[in-house]
């Protein structure tokens, strides 16, 4: 399993979660959303700067 799978992986599930908790109007869900989406944007970013660096 490669690394940007994983990254695609994180940005579907912070989809899915953000629909989820539009629908059952869930401030958590959306947190936890946001918070993946975050996290899959910085590790796409890192491992750009990683490939751009070597």
């Amino acid at each position: 399993m490669g690394i940007s799978s994983l990254i695609l992986l994180l940005l579907v599930m912070s989809i899915v979660l953000f629909v989820y908790g539009v629908v059952q109007k869930s401030k958590t869900a959306k947190r936890i959303a946001f918070g993946l989406f975050v996290a899959s944007v910085g590790l796409a970013g890192f491992v750009v700067f990683l490939i751009g660096y070597m």
